[in-house]
């Protein structure tokens, strides 16, 4: 190499260089440009459901699910559970002064108890008995069969769960997505011996965790029972434990 065709070289590499470091400064600046556009852009928080309404959404780990959302849940079944009743739930619009006009009558769902008899539960609780973990869900209606009064299917005593304070839910450190929450209630029973009520203490300490939300299914393959269950499983929750409670707990 001679003298000039090193100079030569050099000037070709430098000039490269430059023009290399300019094209790296534009792509750059191009996606800061970009970046800044993106944050000022607002967030897609609403998605328009088949039926045309909107509802807000928010981001958030599959596991996780909002205090209030577990709230709900646990107050909703437990409800649903406890709440015990001759009179099933009708979408027909009853009249209390048409003699004509009545509810109908809940001949509640047999449940095979471990001594090989069978007691009943409502119906309503049996349906609601699937927010219930699968090998819990077995153990809860045996004894929830035990716990229901046969006065109950004949019109003679309701018992209506009064709930006082609802806790807010606390992780679990062990268990992802797990949460416990207590509740102070009472049963109230309701019979011609007690027409103003006789009050049960029902403190209970609920665990729940979260599932999977089932995929949405085609409205004309469902059942009656079917949608009942889908219809509990919307919310990604199930129950998989309570325990009694003691006040100086939920007061902690």
């Amino acid at each position: 190499w001679t003298r000039v065709g090193q100079k030569s070289f050099l000037a070709i590499l430098l000039i490269s260089n430059l023009g290399l470091s300019g094209l790296i400064a534009i792509l750059i600046l191009s996606n800061v440009s970009y970046t800044r556009h993106l944050a000022k852009k607002p967030a897609a928080a609403l998605v328009q459901l088949t039926d045309g309404t909107s509802i807000s959404v928010t981001e958030t780990p599959n596991h996780e699910r909002e205090p209030e959302v577990i709230r709900k849940f646990v107050t909703d079944s437990l409800i649903y559970l406890m709440n015990w009743s001759a009179d099933l739930p009708s979408s027909e619009p009853t009249s209390k002064f048409d003699s004509m006009t009545t509810a109908p009558q809940d001949v509640g769902i047999d449940v095979d108890l471990e001594d090989g008899f069978t007691k009943k539960v409502t119906t309503p609780a049996w349906q609601a008995s699937f927010t219930l973990e699968e090998e819990f869900r077995t153990e809860f209606l045996q004894k929830l069969a035990t716990m229901t009064p046969e006065d109950i299917f004949a019109g003679q005593k309701e018992v209506v769960l009064k709930i006082r304070e609802v806790g807010y839910p606390k992780p679990q450190a062990d268990i992802p997505g797990a949460w416990g929450i207590d509740v102070v209630a009472d049963l109230m029973v309701y019979s011609p011996q007690t027409p103003t009520g006789k009050a049960v203490p029902f403190n209970k300490r609920i665990y729940v965790q979260s599932i999977d939300v089932p995929p949405p299914p085609a409205p004309n393959t469902l059942t009656p029972l079917a949608a009942a269950i889908y219809a509990v499983r919307l919310s990604g929750l199930e129950i998989t434990g309570m325990r009694d409670l003691q006040l100086q707990e939920f007061t902690e």
